[in-house]
């Protein structure tokens, strides 16, 4: 049993009491503490349905994804074996380095699909740090700079040089 206001007087009265003793207002039905009444459950329904509407309009907004076309799957397969050639190369090329945690990949380009252009930055035997180039195709595998100046100097090609986030 517990002490509530009346709706007339808004003196305390006993939950349980028919009318009010001080004004004789009747007393509201009021549910007892913890009880939910039919006004809190149309409260939730409602709130569950906007909730669920909601869901349902956001999940049917989501664009299908594109298909790729053949030409489109093909060139993707060709970014990514001058991807792993590129990666390949210059993990060996860092590798046969007489201090390989000194390697700096500057650039790595990709001429023509089959012939790569570095440029790496590394230490010599005197730890001087050194800019050299090296040049990989299927004809020619040189540090040279007849190869490099036939090769790779005067042209453009594919930027690799994100590989070096790979090694």
């Amino acid at each position: 049993m517990a002490l509530v206001s009346c709706h007339e007087c808004n003196k305390e009265l006993s939950s349980e009491a028919a009318a009010c003793p001080h004004c004789g207002a009747p007393a509201r039905a009021t549910a007892p503490p913890g009880q939910k009444t039919n006004k809190n459950i149309v409260r939730y329904v409602w709130a569950a349905l906007a909730v669920t509407i909601v869901v349902i309009y956001a999940n049917s907004n989501t664009p299908e994804p594109r298909q790729k076309s053949t030409a489109e799957l093909e060139a993707d397969r060709e970014k990514e074996r001058q991807f792993q050639v590129a990666a390949a190369v210059i993990k060996s090329l860092k590798s046969s380095m007489k201090n390989p945690k000194s390697f700096e990949l500057v650039s790595a380009q990709m001429m023509d699909g089959d012939t790569l252009c570095i440029t790496y930055r590394g230490t010599n035997s005197f730890n001087a740090v050194v800019t050299n180039h090296y040049v990989v195709s299927t004809t020619v595998s040189s540090d040279k700079a007849a190869a490099w100046n036939a090769n790779c100097t005067g042209k453009a090609g594919k930027d690799l040089s994100h590989v070096k986030y790979a090694l």
